[in-house]
């Protein structure tokens, strides 16, 4: 990784829900792969320059998936290195 790459990496750390355009492929990716397989929602994704989470839960256990939030913290060199991001969530049977 060069300077360049850190500097707007820095830039555009936190970059909402989502995301970046890859972050976006990522989720439509993923989801219709799951699409396919079984009935899945998307609860909830986050997204630090280049590391993405996200939570997927089958529709018929959706009503027991709660308390949803997610965070980032940037971190490490030029605040793009060492990221962190967390998913939360309850499920309550």
């Amino acid at each position: 990784m060069g300077a360049g790459f850190l500097a707007m990496s820095a830039a555009k750390e936190i970059v909402g829900l989502e995301g970046s355009a890859m972050g976006q492929w990522w989720v439509e990716t993923i989801g219709k792969a799951l699409e396919d397989r079984k009935a899945f929602e998307r609860m909830g994704s986050r997204q630090l320059a280049r590391l993405l989470i996200s939570l997927w839960v089958r529709k018929n256990l959706r009503k027991h998936v709660g308390d949803i939030d997610a965070e980032a913290v940037p971190c490490g060199f030029g605040r793009a290195i060492g990221n962190k991001v967390c998913l939360n969530f309850s499920f309550i049977i």
